[in-house]
């Protein structure tokens, strides 16, 4: 008894010190994780205190989900259980005569409805080996006289494509004779005797059929059979009819897709408020760089027809400019390119690609000469990445539609300093995060404020991207010819730029976002607070 409680005591005071051992490794973390790669979103940050959210609750709440999210090891608990989620049952293990046999229940069978009925399929267990390595199966191990068999084929079953043709042979036991081949079962599958004995099978069509090979011996019939399946030739569809979602979303050849409209009403706020920032910062070039949603590649009429017409969005908001704007519309180009891995399968972005033609457009439309693509190195960051579109379309297909993430890498070397939603700032030496298995590799996702240098570059040219989550991979090339890039995202800063930026001397202001941004109140209203 006493021993009994020595040994609880032992435990408990192990228990404790773990548990104290992780809360005060919390406590003290450094550098605690601002994105979760694996859930391809940004992390809880710290919240300030306010009477406010202290007296509703809210402070408290806040904290449980920055503790939460940045709980130590946290990224390792979340992986390991999604790989538990994919389990569907456990296998069952059988030991004998030194072979391990795994059986398990969900082999084979597919997907298929829940019954309350479980019961696991029919196996055997695999023979024992014999002892001895010259016993063969043409003898009996009890040492009387070998067993002949009669004929024997050189397979017992055979499985090919149609169009494509098996060869099947025989080998007859001493003293019989007469090998005569037959074949049974559908007509698309036939044989041909070869003038070695063997035949040769052709499935000039799908289907099953038997081919037996008889002998005699004393006027007694032998016979060994092969069960032939042909399976038919199967071809993709070239159009796969499109599939549209109560949501808007279209699902079609292997992709998700989103659409967005132009709105008459704000398109003329946008080409006005453009105007306003040329006006405010008149020694400043005023650019705006709209990027297409992935519709803009659909060429089937069948369905390009029943879309909102991408190139036609643009051509509107570029009729809406007034002033001293530099309106870069990327209408052409994509449509070009269109064949090109352009944008996400699984995803609402656009890809490194994708991104490339639009800064290309851009710097030629400044006067600058882009860098040639085939000039970046290119870095595999994933090619398993599954993006935003299965949680907007909720729909199982999504999950297969994976995508390759490839980062086209910077030429220069450069500081990014990123100014974080908690107000901590970090600096590092590159600009795409290839540690990150996601979209938000390309400028470590959605910040409110950055600043990338490149010392090789003049400190003269200086440019100010204002943009939305596009934009993220569209800034890196931005550091092939500009000293400083300075990136804001509207929906997460509280400044007036022309206070902060009037006596800067940018060279360029650019508005990057996409079509949806582009045409909706939201936006149109963080561009006045940036102003206001």
């Amino acid at each position: 008894m006493r021993n009994n409680k020595f040994i609880d005591e032992l435990v408990l005071f192990i228990f404790v010190i773990l548990l104290g051992s992780v809360a005060i490794l919390n406590l003290c973390q450094t550098e605690r994780p601002t994105v979760s790669e694996i859930e391809n979103r940004n992390l809880a940050t710290m919240p300030d205190f306010t009477w406010d959210t202290f007296l509703s609750g809210k402070y408290f709440a806040d904290i449980a989900d920055f503790v939460s999210d940045t709980f130590i090891g946290r990224e390792t608990l979340v992986s390991l259980s999604k790989k538990m989620d994919t389990l569907k049952s456990l296998s069952i293990i059988y030991e004998r005569e030194g072979m391990t046999v795994i059986i398990d229940p969900n082999a084979g069978q597919g997907e298929k409805e829940e019954s309350d009925d479980f019961s696991l399929p029919e196996f055997s267990l695999p023979p024992i080996p014999p002892e001895e390595s010259d016993v063969s199966d043409e003898s009996d191990i009890s040492g009387d006289e070998p067993v002949i068999i009669p004929v024997k084929l050189s397979a017992e079953s055979a499985t090919f494509t149609a169009g494509a043709t098996y060869l099947l042979s025989a080998t007859v036991g001493e003293g019989y004779e007469n090998l005569v081949w037959s074949v049974t079962g559908d007509s698309g599958i036939s044989i041909v005797v070869n003038n070695d004995g063997s035949v040769t099978v052709k499935g000039d069509s799908a289907g099953n059929a038997i081919v037996t090979a008889t002998v005699n011996k004393d006027g007694e019939a032998f016979s060994a059979e092969c069960v032939i399946t042909v399976n038919a030739v199967v071809i993709a569809p070239t159009e796969q009819p499109a599939e549209f979602l109560p949501s808007g979303l279209i699902i079609y050849k292997g992709a998700a897709y989103s659409q967005s409209f132009f709105s008459a009403t704000y398109a003329p706020r946008y080409a006005a408020i453009y105007e306003r920032y040329a006006q405010m910062f008149p020694d400043t070039r005023m650019n705006v760089v709209i990027a297409p949603l992935a519709t803009i590649t659909i060429t089937d009429p069948e369905v390009s027809s029943k879309i909102s017409d991408q190139a036609a969005i643009l051509d509107k908001m570029e009729a809406e400019i007034v002033g001293d704007v530099n309106f870069v519309n990327l209408k052409n180009v994509y449509l070009e390119h269109a064949e090109e891995y352009l944008f996400f399968k699984s995803d609402h972005h656009w890809t490194h690609r994708g991104a490339y033609y639009a800064y290309s457009e851009f710097i030629k439309s400044v006067g600058m000469t882009p860098t040639p693509i085939e000039d970046f190195d290119v870095e595999i960051i994933t090619d398993k990445y599954i993006g935003s579109m299965y949680g907007y379309t909720g729909d199982e297909r999504v999950k297969s539609f994976y995508d390759t993430i490839e980062a086209y890498m910077p030429n220069k070397e450069l500081t990014m300093t990123i100014f974080r939603n908690d107000g901590k700032s970090s600096t590092h030496n590159f600009c795409i995060n290839t540690g990150i298995k996601g979209y938000t590799a390309f400028i470590s996702g959605d910040h409110p404020y950055m600043v990338i240098n490149v010392p090789e570059n003049p400190q003269d040219k200086s440019i100010l991207v204002i943009k939305d989550s596009y934009g993220n991979a569209f800034v890196p090339y931005l550091t092939e010819h500009y000293g400083n890039i300075i990136v804001i995202d509207p929906r997460h800063v509280d400044m007036n730029i022309y206070e902060e930026f009037k006596d800067y001397g940018l060279t360029d202001i650019v508005f990057m976002v996409n079509t949806s941004s582009g045409n909706t109140k939201p936006w149109y209203n963080y561009l006045v607070n940036l102003i206001d």
